[in-house]
């Protein structure tokens, strides 16, 4: 069987997408596995998304591939010991990043293989065809692009340590090939999606009020921003209808030169955060980005007032707030830049925001605000919720990647 998946490796969470709606998350948070005691960690129940203790060997068919052991996710949290953070990079030169993505993948077909009831003990062999992004800086690198789809395409070995997989009746191996991989820019899909949706704002207007309006898409990731402009330009299909006498027909098109890919997202903010607590509080020096998310999130709240840490009685949220507010006057300032030198700042209609960070509250109110010092309107800046800002990109992927292969299939290219 030919599975179809997307996956949105990001630097905080994993995202995967099965057939286009069967989704995962996985938080990316890595420990070394070696240093390991199972008479620690005896829990044999619980979810198989707890008990990520595996080995990937990329391209195990190749003489030179090499098993990289590790934890991922939730079983990390009983070993912070061993927590490795996280380091920006970009995702074509981070073999961490895709080994992890590549044991999401096979997670995540098994789980939804065994929810539907299916006998999965026996399985060897998972082929998928899959789609997947970069950011907009580094897809526009074409060696980033091909190195990121030749780490991806390929066979793989997956090996399930923990005991719980084979109490439970999944298979402890097994060989994950990636037959056809579709590379999409983060970000572009989602605007597609937002601005194809049938009850989108602007199919109220006509073509002459959306001539040359610009929409733009901030999609805040863990160490990235892409900031996606996209025009509404008119579709020329006479040329020599030279006098426009033909109805006009306008399209959205994404252009590069309001475009742009910043190296800074919310993970920078964390860390900074993390940085200015060490600083006010010295034993707190294990604290790691998902413990300021869980602050940020109702988990954290008390008394009504979020931002405080699991375990303790410090808020971080004055201090977050202080480091997020650096990060939206930077993000309004490039916006500004690109905006301002394409004489486009005017023809904006909307800014959406997107990606893990738009889920902050304090990130998006600090974004309005420093864009309103840059005259542009709160109230033009949306952040988004249908769809689901955590999954966009990979429901994007997802329908790129199958108009890819009906394509390819149609030319006898692929079978899917």
């Amino acid at each position: 069987m030919q599975y179809i998946i997307t996956v949105d490796g990001g630097n905080s969470t994993i995202k995967t997408l099965l057939d286009g709606e069967k989704p995962l998350i996985f938080d990316n948070v890595i420990a070394d596995a070696s240093k390991v005691n199972y008479i620690k960690d005896p829990d044999l129940n619980g979810a198989g998304i707890q008990k990520l203790d595996v080995t990937v060997t990329r391209h195990y068919n190749k003489k030179d591939s090499e098993p990289n052991r590790f934890l991922l996710g939730k079983i990390t949290d009983k070993h912070k010991a061993y927590r490795e953070p996280r380091a920006d990079k970009y995702k074509a030169n981070d073999p961490q990043l895709i080994d992890s993505m590549l044991t999401s993948i096979a997670y995540t077909i098994l789980y939804f293989e065994k929810k539907q009831g299916k006998n999965i003990q026996g399985t060897s062999t998972l082929r998928v065809n899959l789609g997947t992004g970069l950011p907009f800086h580094e897809w526009t690198i074409e060696e980033q692009r091909e190195k990121f789809l030749k780490e991806i395409q390929g066979n793989h070995k997956i090996e399930f340590n923990h005991p719980w997989f084979a109490k439970n009746g999944f298979p402890t191996t097994v060989e994950l090939i990636v037959d056809f991989v579709r590379v999409c820019i983060e970000g572009e899909t989602t605007a597609n999606l937002i601005l194809n949706k049938i009850d989108n704002e602007f199919h109220k207007y006509t073509p002459q009020e959306l001539l040359d309006g610009v929409v733009v898409l901030i999609d805040i990731g863990a160490y990235t921003t892409e900031i996606i402009g996209k025009q509404f330009v008119e579709v020329v299909e006479d040329e020599e209808d030279i006098f426009g006498e033909k109805e006009l027909i306008v399209e959205h098109q994404t252009l590069p030169t309001l475009s742009e890919g910043v190296r800074r997202g919310i993970g920078h903010v964390m860390e900074d955060t993390i940085e200015t607590i060490k600083q006010k509080y010295p034993k707190e020096d294990k604290i790691i980005r998902q413990d300021i998310q869980i602050a940020l999130s109702p988990k954290g709240e008390r008394n009504g007032k979020i931002g405080y840490l699991a375990g303790s009685d410090i808020n971080i949220l004055e201090e977050f707030t202080e480091h997020a507010k650096d990060y939206a006057d930077y993000i309004a300032q490039k916006v500004e830049n690109i905006y301002n030198k394409n004489e486009s700042k005017g023809k904006i209609k909307r800014i959406y925001v997107t990606g893990g960070g738009s889920q902050i509250s304090v990130v998006v109110d600090q974004l309005k605000k420093s864009l309103a010092n840059d005259d542009i309107a709160p109230e033009l800046v949306m952040p988004i919720a249908d769809p689901n800002p955590v999954f966009a990109n990979c429901v994007g992927y997802y329908l790129e990647t199958i108009d890819q292969l009906e394509e390819m299939e149609e030319k006898g290219e692929v079978a899917i």
